[in-house]
Order: structure tokens, then sequence, then C-alpha cells
């Protein structure tokens, strides 16, 4: 512990416009930040990246050997939370980051669908207010033998209403007490997810449905980045 004490409602709001060129950096990140709060190091934390190239995440418990068979010409990097692989470039990757009980509070129940509804909440508004209307999966579980993570719409995803096709993934990771949930969202059809419109839209929609008070608009703290660098020198890497 520091000796901060941060509100529940206190966010902290990380946007980082340019890509990391390590591979494993933007998931070493995520696992700093949050160690930072679940030692009470830094506030819950939500934060916008993006990547360099085409760069394949694999979850947590997926069999390497079936994602490699899948994507035998990209780098895969292990992720910490569960699901699919996610096959990243163009998208836009969003994590959340808080104490569990705080999510808790806010989604009104303290299960993983609860929690992952709530997050999902704010990307959901803010894609239709900029003209995109969306609709929730309809299964919790897919079948067997699926690899890529957009191949299968579970309960928790969001899909375009007028193609139906998936536009963001989620998985969660639940340790000691704080909640990582990662999402990816594919651009939709005329749509940039990075630019202005959206971003701001996200924004106040995240604000409205974690119900936050106040926001820290600031950076990976420096002894996040120093972690980071150190996790993703011996990160789960295959094809780099």
């Amino acid at each position: 512990m520091n000796g901060a004490v941060f509100e529940a409602s206190e966010w902290r709001w990380v946007y980082e416009k340019s890509p990391r060129p390590h591979p494993a950096a933007q998931m070493a990140i995520d696992a700093a930040v949050m160690d930072s709060v679940m030692r009470g190091a830094a506030p819950s934390t939500v934060r916008l990246y993006c990547w360099d190239r085409r760069i394949v995440t694999v979850g947590r418990m997926q069999d390497i050997g079936d994602a490699r068979r899948t994507y035998p010409g990209d780098i895969l990097v292990r992720r910490m939370t569960g699901g699919n692989a996610v096959v990243h470039g163009d998208d836009l990757t969003l994590s959340v980051i808080a104490p569990q009980a705080d999510l808790k509070k806010v989604a009104e129940g303290g299960g993983v669908l609860a929690t992952h509804d709530v997050v999902v909440r704010g990307l959901e508004r803010a894609l239709r207010r900029i003209g995109v209307a969306t609709i929730r999966g309809c299964d919790e579980r897919g079948p067997r033998g699926i690899v890529d993570c957009f191949s299968h719409v579970a309960r928790c995803d969001l899909r375009s209403e007028a193609t139906g096709k998936k536009l963001v993934g989620s998985a969660q990771l639940r340790k000691n007490g704080i909640v990582l949930q990662q999402m990816s969202l594919r651009p939709p059809l005329g749509i940039d997810p990075h630019g202005k419109p959206f971003i701001r839209a996200l924004l106040e929609e995240m604000t409205s449905a974690l119900k936050v008070a106040t926001w820290q608009f600031a950076p990976v703290r420096e002894e996040e980045e120093a972690q980071a660098a150190l996790l993703a020198d011996s990160w789960e890497i295959y094809g780099f």
C-alpha cells in the first residue's frame, strides 16, 4: 500500500493513442495496473489502447496448439483473461480494472455476468450515440472447438443489429478481489472507433454506467511502466 485512499466513485481514465512496440506490452501494462489497484496505489482504471501490428491474444486457458494451427503465421500472446483468441490490429481495446466489491455495488450483483453487463453497458450506449445499434448475444457458452472469439456471440457480447456480426468481445479475470475486464471493439462499418466522437461518447457513457464522480485523466504511472517492462520480457509469446 502507498497510503492512498480512493473513493469507489473516483476512477482513472487512460487513453493511449500510440501503440506499444513490444508484442506483450499491452497485456503486461494491464497486469501492472491490476497490481496497482490491488495494492491501493491507483484508483479503478479504464484504459483504452491500440496495436502497431496484427497480434493474436490467446485466452488464459486456451490451448496454444489450437491457436497456432488457426493462426500459423501470427504472433500469439497469452492473455490473463479467459475466452478464445482475439485478432488485434485495427480494433480499439479497452480494459476496466476495479475492486469487485465496487463493481458489485454499481452492478447490483456480484456475479460474473452482472459485472460484465455494467461494463459493457457503457460501450453499448456509446455505440448507439454514434448511430450503431447493437444487440446482446444469447448463449452463455459456445460449442466446443471454437478458437476465434469473434466466431461466437456469448451472452455478454455485443453484435450489430444491422448485420448480426459480433462487434465487441469481452473476457474477465478475478484475482484477490480485483476484476480485470478486457474488451475488443471491431470497427463498425463506416465508424472510426478511435475517432473523437466515439471516444467522447464512450467517456460520458462509462461515467454513467460505472457511476463515476471524478476522473483522473492521467497516463500509466512510471512504477506501472517499469513493472510492465519486466513482465513483458518473460511473458508467454509465440512466433516473435
